[in-house]
């Protein structure tokens, strides 16, 4: 457990996205189901695409938009009493 207090959240999530990423695509390629219309490049470009965005989106939440509300409802607590 001394392992997961020293490295940073960012890094656990991106290794576990990637590790899980890795073995997902190597099943997918080694047991497909069907014949795909689309390219498997394209997909995994776009799934890749939509975690980073995703990412992205809950980081510039956590930083802004929380605090943000955190504060309007302290001070709406205030002057409602």
């Amino acid at each position: 457990m001394e392992l997961f207090n020293t490295i940073s959240e960012g890094v656990l999530r991106f290794t576990a996205f990637a590790g899980i990423f890795a073995i997902m695509a190597f099943l997918e390629l080694m047991l497909p189901k069907r014949k795909l219309g689309h390219s498997k490049t394209g997909r995994w470009f776009t799934n890749i695409a939509i975690g980073g965005i995703d990412s992205l989106i809950v980081r510039l939440m956590a930083t802004f938009f929380i605090p943000i509300v955190a504060v309007s409802a302290a001070l709406w607590a205030e002057t409602a009493g």
